[in-house]
């Protein structure tokens, strides 16, 4: 099979992250503790929905703090739902281990780590922090300059907006 027929079949997987995903931040805005599912869904499609348990620490950590106290029950919630999230990425490590490694004639180099996703990505794919930094990108990051900008100037201008909530807050009380 050819490149280009392997890259058409990942397609559906980005469509059906997305789905998860936005399903689920719709479900969160509804104020319904049920939204986790679909974000467990979301990283069982693809692995990069790990980033999602950020939203259920988020949610869990402020609920506490709000009520100026410790739940054990808040907790163990978090605690299930977190790794409700973890295990379809788990699964996955997990299987991928049994495939590759259990031949102890041809084992690959991840196995001695045990997660082979970032192996992947950097031996076969090229991916790594700072790999898409080069000159021959400056072209790309110009034309990406203008939304650089924009985002800057809404989170400088959220930020200051934040500064005076909080001044204002202190010089009430």
């Amino acid at each position: 099979s050819s490149g280009i027929n392997a890259e058409w079949s990942l397609r559906p997987g980005e469509s059906l992250f997305s789905l998860f995903v936005l399903l689920g931040l719709i479900i969160r805005e509804a104020d319904s503790q049920w939204y986790f599912v679909f974000f467990c869904l979301a990283t069982g499609v693809r692995s990069n929905g790990l980033s999602l348990l950020l939203f259920i620490l988020y949610d869990h950590i402020t609920s506490m703090v709000k009520a100026k106290q410790f739940l054990v029950v808040n907790c163990i919630v978090m605690v299930v739902q977190v790794c409700a999230c973890i295990a379809p990425f788990a699964m996955f490590q997990n299987h991928m281990f049994a495939v590759y490694c259990a031949d102890q004639e041809n084992v690959s180099e991840w196995c001695d780590v045990g997660i082979s996703y970032s192996y992947i990505q950097t031996h076969y794919w090229g991916v790594g922090l700072f790999k898409y930094w080069e000159l021959k990108q400056l072209p790309n990051f110009l034309l990406a300059s203008p939304m650089f900008a924009l985002v800057g100037v809404i989170v400088l201008s959220w930020a200051y907006e934040q500064y005076l909530n909080l001044t204002d807050l202190h010089t009430n009380y």
